[in-house]
């Protein structure tokens, strides 16, 4: 556990008669929902500096864009193992990934992904 302080713990407890226990089920989600809020997210530890995803998120040059979408690339055809695939796949998002820094650009890269699926959804 991460936090500072002293462990907090927290009955879970088994409710009798639950269908007849509306109330009860209802204060048993809330309290479930409440000990997953407190939890600390998970931490990555970045041991190399990733581009920042504010750089990541600026457009790409109109020619390189009409490029990619030329080429419909389709990475289920590259005959690779999924490390090689993490890289390649960063490498073109100028996510820098190496076997040392893999889960650091996957991090970055699920956090781009993020970034660019909450952008959308503002637009809509």
């Amino acid at each position: 556990m991460k936090s500072a302080g002293a462990a907090r713990q927290t009955v879970i407890k088994r409710i009798e008669d639950a269908e007849k226990n509306g109330k009860s089920i209802d204060k048993w989600i809330e309290d479930m929902n409440q000990l997953y809020r407190s939890k600390h997210p998970p931490a990555v530890h970045i041991t190399k500096p990733m581009p920042d995803i504010d750089s990541l998120l600026q457009q790409w040059p109109t020619e390189v864009e009409e490029k990619l979408n030329e080429a419909e690339l389709d990475f289920t055809q590259l005959d690779c193992e999924l490390p090689e695939l993490i890289d390649v796949i960063c490498n073109l998002l100028d996510i820098p990934s190496d076997e040392e820094t893999r889960l650091e650009a996957l991090h970055t890269l699920f956090t781009l992904y993020l970034e660019v699926r909450n952008a959308k959804a503002q637009k809509y």
